[in-house]
């Protein structure tokens, strides 16, 4: 029984101080990250941009961020132009041909000529193969 009793003060002593440290570690812890807020920001180009876009207007928002904003008729034609590039054989000659194609047809129907992106250099590359 003295035993028991031993264990069981033992278990409460070690129950009361982890919850004193865990106190102690959340008040440090919302201390620091008040103290790490930053006093004032200013706005990139990219989001004064957007702020002067309005919230519907999604082609002044691609602008913004220079991605393209086609419409219907271009991303259809776009589909047609790839649709009809040649698939080959499966072979690594006849894959890079047909990314150039498909690429060939988004460059040049799908992106108006404003918009400078990456994605056709890494269409191009093989990443989206």
């Amino acid at each position: 029984m003295r035993f028991f009793a031993a264990i069981a003060a033992f278990g409460l002593v070690a129950l009361s101080s982890a919850q004193t440290v865990t106190d102690s570690s959340s008040e440090v812890a919302a201390s620091s990250t008040e103290a790490s807020a930053p006093a004032s920001t200013s706005l990139t180009a990219t989001e004064k941009c957007l702020a002067a876009c309005s919230a519907t207007d999604i082609c002044c928002q691609a602008a913004c961020v220079n991605v393209p904003c086609p419409n219907e008729s271009q991303v259809n034609a776009t589909t047609a132009c790839a649709a009809e590039c040649p698939q080959g054989d499966g072979s690594p000659e006849d894959t890079s041909s047909y990314a150039a194609c498909q690429a060939s047809c988004v460059t040049s129907l799908f992106f108006s000529s404003s918009v400078v992106t990456g994605l056709v250099g890494l269409i191009i590359a093989g990443f989206f193969l």
